[in-house]
């Protein structure tokens, strides 16, 4: 098996096994796939049985799921899924879940929380998703806000132009945003 270390160990392994493996950073693979914006995969594995949190339950669009969640317990809107990245960055990684932001707003999540050092508005700029940043820009979101991204301070304006989104980029300045 030359070569291939750890790594041989999956050829084995059943589905519901790898369903459940987490990383040696204690990480299993849906939130792999909830974070990094996967979704055909993070839909594959929860339908397969993979536990899903309220940070995937977000990006999945499960919108009932998610307001069983923190009717249950209020402190979910806290919840920081892999990588300690806040539960509203959830509602852009994927498609736009404007309609569980708006829901995770009014519960209470906080509109300025960050993921991996920039806000959901910053992540929304770059995939152009207005209705998302309108939608936290109405309950308070900073249009403005320094995030950290590439080691360097930028606003949601830079990101949506860094990122071509020039729709996102002409909303942002129409609501005084500065680059």
């Amino acid at each position: 098996m030359g070569g291939l270390g750890s790594h041989a160990v999956v050829i084995g392994a059943s589905v519901g096994g790898l369903l459940a493996a987490r990383a040696t950073w204690d990480e299993v693979a849906i939130e792999a796939a909830a974070h990094m914006g996967i979704l055909p995969l993070a839909r594959h594995l929860a339908d397969h049985g993979a536990p899903v949190s309220t940070c995937t339950a977000t990006l999945l669009g499960l919108r009932p799921r998610v307001e069983a969640l923190v009717k249950l317990d209020s402190g979910c809107l806290r919840e920081r899924g892999a990588h300690d990245i806040a539960l509203l960055a959830y509602t852009a990684y994927a498609e736009q879940q404007a309609e569980i932001a708006d829901f995770l707003l009014r519960s209470g999540a906080n509109v300025h929380s960050k993921a991996l050092g920039i806000t959901a508005l910053h992540i929304a700029a770059g995939k152009g998703y207005v209705d998302l940043a309108e939608l936290l820009l109405s309950h308070g979101a900073d249009i403005n806000a320094p995030g950290k991204s590439n080691a360097q301070l930028v606003t949601p304006l830079a990101i949506a132009l860094r990122s071509k989104q020039n729709r996102m980029a002409d909303f942002l300045k129409s609501r005084g945003a500065r680059a």
